[in-house]
């Protein structure tokens, strides 16, 4: 009888607290919606600019006074195998962009390891910068720290991006049970891998 009594007063309690979650949803559901949009301008920005084409009567200026930049060079793809760590590093060219990475035949770089997602991450350009994309929906990716030398955060999400720091002209994560390196070409960065 008391177990019952205790039973009753617990689903009572919680019938208060659930009641309490539903009515707040709305107002926590805005919250986080700005939360969520204030995070996301940044990108959405860089996602949204398209070129603009100058109106047919506007000529250009003679002597422009911004250069446009050199044409940049893809960058460089190194990898360890998980299955052979003392192996050299398998270095790949990014020869399109987005370029896919995973276990599924259909990626632009198709390795054999079940700790990979079918179409685990991708290198994709953003204006003159490199980064990549996560696309696994349980694995995820774990950056490396290049100040501490550690491990540094988890994109753990589908979607999320880490681009290049220029400071370092290098990105190093794993994925899966793989260690990559994406490299800027043009960079005076030393070889990591």
């Amino acid at each position: 009888m008391l177990i019952l009594l205790c039973a009753l007063i617990a689903c009572l309690i919680f019938r208060r607290q659930l009641m309490h979650i539903l009515d707040t949803l709305p107002e926590r559901a805005a919250a986080w919606k700005e939360r969520l949009s204030a995070l996301c301008a940044p990108l959405v920005d860089v996602v949204r600019k398209e070129y603009v084409r100058p109106d047919r009567g506007v000529t250009r200026p003679t002597n422009p006074t911004a250069t446009r930049p050199a044409a940049l060079h893809p960058p460089q793809l190194k990898y360890i195998p998980a299955d052979d760590p003392q192996a050299a590093p398998v270095c790949v060219p990014v020869l399109s962009l987005p370029f896919s990475i995973g276990r599924a035949h259909g990626c632009d770089l198709s390795i054999d390891d079940q700790t990979l997602s079918h179409t685990h991450f991708e290198v994709f350009a953003c204006g003159d910068n490199y980064g990549v994309r996560n696309l696994s929906k349980t694995n995820g990716i774990v950056l490396v720290n290049e100040q501490t030398q550690r491990i540094g955060a988890c994109l753990r999400e589908s979607g999320q991006v880490q681009m290049i720091d220029p400071a370092y002209g290098y990105l190093r994560f794993w994925a899966g049970g793989q260690f990559f390196q994406l490299t800027l070409v043009d960079s005076s960065a030393p070889p990591i891998l």
